[in-house]
């Protein structure tokens, strides 16, 4: 799967309808991929729930909706279809940043910076493990559970990255600052949330037929250019 014309296309006048078509086609899939995944396992929650309660509450229709209702797993899974259906909107972003997000607070709309694809996605199968990933955080409630503070900041970097006038250099210093708060405000939990959406990133790749293999150069990219520029560039 590789983006259309991606290095070679990506000129003033072709680039960002290029990146904007791709993300369309990519996110799309994986979107289909997670609901699929998301209706598997609340059927599967549903069912376990129910094999624990007493046969009259099961025959009783109203006593099994309110006993599913309480229970947690089922309540998680509802939410996360909540999440992925409707209409989603693919957002493109003109940015120097590599950096790539959902946000509750703007629901059902994926964010990502044009320098995402000039500076880490190569192809189709790269691009649906970023996406995937994003929408992994929705499924599993990371976002939910994310401190308030954190989804303002993240509301912040889109109104900065996609107002600033001064061709990224405000947005550099501000996101710089923005992504001190964030690392300090989720060390508790972010190391742990960013494992379990990368693992159900590749889950939802597979399942949306792209090659798993491939998808993971990006990580890799992200992962050394991180490192070798002090752990502060790509965001996700």
């Amino acid at each position: 799967h590789h983006l259309q014309d991606v290095a070679g296309s990506y000129d003033d006048e072709n680039k960002h309808l290029i990146m904007m078509q791709n993300t369309a086609i990519v996110g799309e899939k994986i979107l289909r991929a997670a609901r699929q995944y998301v209706k598997s396992n609340l059927a599967d929650a549903v069912k376990e729930a129910a094999s624990r309660l007493p046969p009259e509450s099961v025959a009783d229709d109203t006593k099994l909706y309110e006993a599913l209702e309480l229970d947690e797993e089922v309540d998680g899974w509802t939410k996360a279809r909540q999440q992925v259906h409707g209409h989603w909107q693919f957002v493109l972003i003109p940015s120097s940043i590599p950096n790539a997000f959902v946000s509750e607070m703007l629901p059902r709309r994926i964010f990502i910076t044009t320098a995402m694809f000039e500076e880490f996605i190569a192809s189709q199968d790269e691009l649906a493990l970023i996406l995937g990933h994003e929408i992994s955080h929705l499924i599993l409630g990371h976002s939910s559970t994310m401190n308030s503070f954190e989804s303002s900041y993240r509301t912040l970097e889109v109104l900065l990255l996609s107002l600033d006038p001064t061709s990224g250099l405000l947005s550099l210093a501000f996101m710089g600052f923005l992504a001190s708060v964030r690392s300090a405000i989720g060390a508790g939990y972010s190391r742990d949330h960013e494992r379990q959406a990368d693992e159900l990133g590749v889950k939802l790749c597979a399942m949306a037929c792209y090659d798993t293999r491939a998808a993971s150069e990006v990580m890799h990219k992200m992962h050394v250019e991180n490192v070798e520029s002090g752990g502060g560039k790509a965001n996700m």
